[in-house]
Formats: C-alpha cells, sequence, structure tokens
C-alpha cells in the first residue's frame, strides 16, 4: 500500500484543486451516492439521478472488491474509486452530486465528496450524520435551522436539523458549490427524512444489492 505520508499528499493536491463557491449553470436534475458492503472486503457502489420531485430517472451499480483498508481521514480512497465508476457509468452526469460522506469538512479539506467532485469535476455537496471534525458555533434546535461548523476560524460547512427529534445533519460543500448554497441544496431535496432523498434512494438499493449476495 501506499504510504500514508503519500495519500495526505494526494489529498492536499486535491483539495487544492476544489473550488467551494457556487459555480454551475442549471440544477434540474440531483444525484446521490451511497454506498454498502458485503463482508469487508466487497463494496457496492449506487448512484442515481433524481428529478426535484423525487422521481428517479437513472440509476447505476457498481460492485468491487477493495484492498484499502479502512483509515479515518482516507476514507475516500477505500470507497470513492468504485463510487466513481457508478456516477461514470450513468447515461448522463446529474448537475449535482449528495454524497454520503464528508467534504470540506475535513482535516485537508478533502472528504470523500471533495475527492469525487475533483476528479469528475463535477459539483457535490458531503452529507454525514457525525462530525468528523471542527466545532458547531450553537446546535440547531428547529427543523430547517442551521449553525456554522468552523476549522481554524473558517466555515466549512453547517450543523443542519433536517427532522424533528433526530440528530442534526453535518452538510459541506464538496467541489464547485459554496458552503451555503450546499445547505439550501440539502434542504431542497428532503421529503420527511432526516436524508435528501437522492441518498436515501442510493442507501436503498445499494442496501436490495448487498441482500441478493447475502
Amino acid at each position: 500500500m501506499v504510504s500514508r505520508d503519500k495519500l495526505v499528499n494526494q489529498q492536499l493536491k486535491i483539495a487544492d484543486k476544489a473550488r467551494f463557491v457556487d459555480d454551475f449553470d442549471d440544477l434540474s436534475v440531483v444525484g446521490g451516492v451511497d454506498q454498502a458492503f458485503i463482508g469487508r472486503d466487497v463494496v457496492v457502489s449506487v448512484a442515481v439521478v433524481m428529478d426535484y420531485k423525487f422521481n428517479l430517472i437513472g440509476k447505476s451499480v457498481c460492485i468491487d472488491d477493495v484492498s484499502f483498508p479502512y483509515i479515518p481521514g482516507l476514507l475516500a480512497f477505500r470507497e470513492a474509486p468504485t463510487a466513481i465508476r457508478a456516477l461514470r457509468s450513468l447515461e448522463e452526469l446529474p448537475d449535482v452530486v449528495l454524497v454520503d460522506g464528508s467534504g470540506l469538512i475535513h482535516p485537508r479539506g478533502a472528504g470523500m465528496a471533495t475527492h469525487i467532485g475533483v476528479k469528475l469535476d463535477l459539483p457535490t455537496v458531503g452529507v454525514t450524520k457525525s462530525l468528523l471534525c471542527g466545532e458547531v458555533v450553537e446546535e440547531p434546535e428547529v427543523v430547517g435551522d442551521r449553525s456554522p461548523v468552523l476549522l481554524d476560524d473558517r466555515v466549512v460547512g453547517y450543523c443542519f436539523l433536517s427532522k424533528k427529534r433526530c440528530n442534526p445533519l453535518y452538510i459541506s460543500p464538496g467541489h464547485r458549490v459554496s458552503p451555503e448554497t450546499a445547505v439550501d441544496l440539502v434542504n431542497s431535496c428532503l421529503d420527511g427524512y432526516k436524508m435528501p432523498e437522492p441518498i436515501r434512494c442510493a442507501d436503498k438499493l445499494a442496501d436490495m444489492e448487498k441482500k441478493r449476495f447475502s
């Protein structure tokens, strides 16, 4: 395996290429990416495309062996390659992709959403249920509220309450999206559940594929 130092350097290069400003013309269709593991070393990656009425208009499934170990902070090297293959297998790429993983909320500013976004030069947003790093200014208490996540005095994303009686989400830009717009995009993709619909759909399909091999 490549040394940790070299992998960290790769992440720094990815972070340097990432743009955390809005850089898109139209957002008529939105994508989602999620994954499931069969055992420890086989990953099922599902990419979906939906309209903003949450109709599924495209999907792709990629299953691959994974040799890279689980290392916190380097998760993209384990999971992103298969996710990228799934996205590339779609008939048409979506205008923006919501990724089950961090973006700018990452020690080196290069979480999985950033990794995918830079590799495909595609607008991406990272959505997670746990905070990888940084500090929340104030925990949101009302559905729809957001609070900045700061890392080294920089806003790297937002803590966002998407559903009553649930823990908040942590949303950050991956590539070609600003932190503020990242939250707006996730909010526009909610349909009564904690997670946005494109990720929920990808998660369901990944779980279905996993059960086929169980």
